[in-house]
This record gives structure tokens, sequence and C-alpha cells, in this order.
């Protein structure tokens, strides 16, 4: 196993079941996820027609061969 977003236990994958995913996948970096290790994080303040707001809270966004350093191997 690598020490990677895609055998990490914090790592959500966007669209995909894991068990879908194949090796080149994790291998080229192009599955995008989601890091679930820190809560959800409000977005940027926007202004629009005059009207402030800020986007959802969202996970940082990361590709599937990334790796932060907080991995946990995958449990399932």
């Amino acid at each position: 196993m690598q020490r990677c977003c895609f055998d990490c236990d914090y790592f959500e994958i966007e669209g995909k079941d894991v068990s879908e995913m194949t090796e080149a996948d994790w291998r080229n970096g192009c599955a995008e996820g989601e890091c679930r290790f820190h809560p959800p994080v409000l977005g940027p303040e926007i202004e629009r027609d005059g009207d402030t707001f800020r986007c959802f809270g969202e996970f940082p966004k990361v590709l599937s061969s990334d790796w932060c350093g907080q991995f946990k191997p995958r449990t399932t």
C-alpha cells in the first residue's frame, strides 16, 4: 500500500465508489475527491447584485495521488 489519498480512510471519492476505481485512476492523479480529515470550511465571501453572501461549507479538494501527512489506511 502506498501512502496516498486513494488508500486513506479520510478520502472520499466524488461520484465513484472505491471499488469502481482502477489503479490507473489514482496513479495518474486524475481522480478528484475530498479530504475528510478536518470539518468543512466556509467558502469565500461573494458579492452579487449588491448582496454579499458566503458559499456553503465544503471539504478540501484533493487528487487521489496526493498525500498530506495525515494518512490513515483505509479500513474498507
